[in-house]
């Protein structure tokens, strides 16, 4: 959806996936929870310390807790 000439002017970042055991570490260091916690939200964040950290201020992801509930 951008311009040709914006487009090339752009420079792309790739950047990798953080592993699930640095994930689980910043979270320890950062965040009062249970080891099973923790390391729920470190899977469900596929490499993201970002995400992982929404998880953990929400408690877990809402939407995987409303679909346990139903089953």
């Amino acid at each position: 959806s951008l311009l040709p000439t914006v487009r090339s002017r752009c420079a792309p970042f790739f950047f990798e996936a953080v592993s699930q055991e640095k994930i689980e570490e910043y979270l320890k260091a950062h965040y009062q929870a249970e080891e099973s916690a923790i390391k729920s939200w470190a899977s469900l964040a596929q490499g993201s310390i970002g995400r992982a950290v929404q998880l953990a201020k929400k408690g877990g992801d809402p939407n995987r807790t409303l679909l346990l509930n139903a089953l």
